[in-house]
């Protein structure tokens, strides 16, 4: 039950963002990027590189709930829709790596991938990975760090999806 709960978590926070993001590309914190490479389970890589001029970003550090969040919605294929929407949830508040040893980890990355030809939306979940932050500071100041991972299919795709990458993203609190 927990696994079915945490895939709805994440779909949901997905689509709260799909919405922020509907309005086109850009906006959102100045100097935020996100670098994503990504090669799925046929061995086909694509990247992504994300900024302010191509994403919106929101990132949150929760001193109470001890948890960092990160969110980017990069509109890439200039539809007004998100081309790509990754989700990074950290259980902490501090410079450290974070495990992803299964599904229903707290530390978390979920991708959404809008395909080019046909629209389909792919979302993954990881099932296993690091996100490793090598800063972080408060509102106004960037959280950074890099992240590997393998992410699952949980709708709209099949097989399995590695991810490595980087971010630098501006904390709103």
């Amino acid at each position: 039950m927990k696994y079915f709960k945490v895939k709805w978590a994440a779909l949901g926070f997905g689509l709260l963002l799909l919405a922020a993001c509907s309005g086109g590309g850009g906006g959102g914190k100045t100097n935020s990027t996100l670098n994503l490479t990504a090669v799925d389970s046929a061995g086909q890589t694509s990247t992504l590189a994300a900024d302010t001029s191509n994403a919106t970003f929101v990132g949150t550090k929760n001193t109470t709930e001890n948890k960092t969040v990160i969110q980017m919605c990069a509109d890439v294929d200039k539809d007004n829709d998100c081309s790509h929407v990754i989700i990074m949830t950290m259980d902490g508040t501090s410079e450290k790596e974070y495990d992803i040893s299964s599904i229903d980890s707290v530390s978390q990355i979920v991708y959404h991938d809008d395909d080019l030809e046909n629209g389909i939306t792919k979302h993954y979940i990881s099932n296993n990975g690091k996100i490793k932050v090598t800063g972080i500071g408060t509102a106004g100041d960037p959280v950074r760090g890099t992240f590997n991972a393998t992410l699952e299919c949980n709708a709209g795709c099949t097989g399995s999806v590695n991810v490595n990458g980087n971010f630098n993203v501006i904390l709103s609190n």
